[in-house]
């Protein structure tokens, strides 16, 4: 990870955005499980659930309290005016803080957007700036087509690696953070059931991603060829006709990029299947969830039915910000591949090597 500490390190400069997309970012978490929780109050009521809530409770931070609070509120337009004021109530607030939940979304994307954009852009000045400095002798080691995929596709690379870290470390953590507060606020016990998964999720997700970061290498060794052959094969043309090689050369090229194109669909193949094994888990939790839960309503243990509502709205809405994670974190994994492969040119020594014994030259004495 010290290559991924070492792309953060061209983030700093830009810190002063981080902390208004994380306010940004929390309140849209908020308004979100807000959304949510009205929910609750107005099914139980529209069709008796729990008994109207005729007397505002006292007011406390518990989620009991909230819930009779919303159901007070609903009780008296349902019963002063009709059900469908009740609901028109209902609809606008939902609108309101689906709205607001956007908004600060975009908010949160509009702040963070500079940190990735201006981060890659300086990583890459500097490896262009190097590229420039280096001494001949280090293009003896390098082919000129490996330095443009480097140049090219891999800070492409190194873009997606920037964008999916800001994604598992500033953007979704904190969403699925407040909600599973939320859920151990509701009900601790089922709580510690759903996650439950976690363990199995972590080593599923973890043996994939090596498998991804082996592919990923082997696939931008193989690309580097196909752009040394393009280079070489441009910069040669006058002698690749002059010999009637061409047939020779697209055979080359066409074995190369077969080869790399099946060392891709391994790669994406990888990636893709973490989405569905992650989603299989998680949905067995929450199938034992509802039973749990169920068991406890019916038997009037600890549990009530709204608050069974709520804990399973949420912990639907906790699973694709979990998903969304286990993918950011393959392609992390992808991309810190080619972040090697362009610190490997930034790490490398300026230094001119001079010869053992060289003859210096002092003056031109011929032209």
């Amino acid at each position: 990870m010290n290559d991924l500490h070492r792309v953060f390190s061209y983030a700093k400069p830009y810190s002063k955005y981080i902390i208004k997309a994380l306010v940004c970012n929390i309140l849209y978490a908020f308004f979100s499980l807000f959304t949510l929780g009205m929910i609750v109050p107005f099914i139980s009521i529209l069709f008796g659930i729990v008994s109207p809530v005729h007397v505002r409770p006292d007011f406390a931070f518990n989620t009991q309290t909230i819930i009779d609070t919303m159901s007070f509120f609903i009780t008296q337009l349902n019963e002063r005016y009709n059900v469908y004021i009740a609901l028109l109530f209902i609809s606008s607030i939902f609108i309101i803080c689906s709205l607001l939940s956007n908004l600060f979304r975009y908010l949160y994307l509009y702040f963070i957007t500079p940190i990735d954009a201006n981060t890659v852009r300086d990583i890459r000045n500097d490896l262009f700036t190097k590229v420039l400095v280096l001494p001949l002798s280090f293009y003896n080691k390098y082919q000129s087509g490996d330095i443009i995929t480097r140049l090219n596709a891999d800070m492409q690379e190194v873009d997606t690696l920037v964008r999916r870290s800001i994604e598992i470390t500033l953007q979704q953590p904190f969403v699925i953070l407040i909600f599973i507060i939320t859920l151990f606020v509701l009900n601790p016990w089922l709580t510690l059931l759903a996650l439950t998964i976690v363990p199995l999720v972590s080593f599923a997700s973890g043996e994939i991603s090596k498998k991804i970061k082996n592919q990923s290498k082997k696939g931008q060794e193989e690309l580097s060829i196909m752009s040394a052959d393009y280079e070489e094969s441009i910069s040669g043309l006058r002698v690749i006709k002059g010999f009637n090689a061409q047939n020779f050369f697209s055979r080359k090229f066409k074995q190369g990029n077969e080869k790399y194109t099946k060392t891709m669909n391994k790669v994406f193949r990888l990636i893709e299947l973490s989405s569905p094994l992650s989603e299989l888990l998680t949905i067995i939790s929450l199938l034992a969830v509802v039973l749990v839960g169920s068991l406890l309503v019916l038997n009037q243990k600890w549990l009530t039915a709204e608050t069974l509502i709520l804990f399973i709205l949420i912990f639907a809405r906790l699973i694709p910000p979990i998903q969304s994670c286990i993918r950011a974190y393959n392609y992390v994994q992808k991309g810190l591949i080619s972040a090697r492969r362009v610190f490997e040119v930034l790490d490398s020594d300026e230094k001119i090597i001079e010869k053992e014994n060289a003859i210096s030259i002092k003056e031109f004495s011929k032209s």
